[in-house]
């Protein structure tokens, strides 16, 4: 589709080379092209919500429910919220 479209593509446009080094360790050893990210993200994201459940102490089903901005701040209070979707 791209291709048909008339649009400059450059080949490897999204492609990540170069990472951060732990002790002279590099994180990856090859680099991350297109069909690497999906599954990245998906492990990024999977961490992601372990950490919020791990930190917070909410059950997995109250975890589940969270949707993207469910974090609120009182500055009168000096507390942070945290709501989901009732079922």
């Amino acid at each position: 589709m791209l291709d048909n479209s008339g649009l400059h593509v450059e080949p490897d446009l999204l492609r990540v080379t170069q990472f951060t080094t732990i002790d002279t360790r590099s994180r990856r050893q090859q680099p991350l092209d297109v069909t690497g990210i999906a599954p990245l993200i998906r492990h990024i994201t999977t961490a992601c919500s372990l950490v919020v459940a791990y930190l917070s102490g909410v059950r997995t089903g109250e975890a589940r429910n969270l949707l993207r901005g469910c974090v609120t701040r009182d500055p009168k209070l000096g507390l942070i919220f945290m709501s989901g979707q009732r079922l």
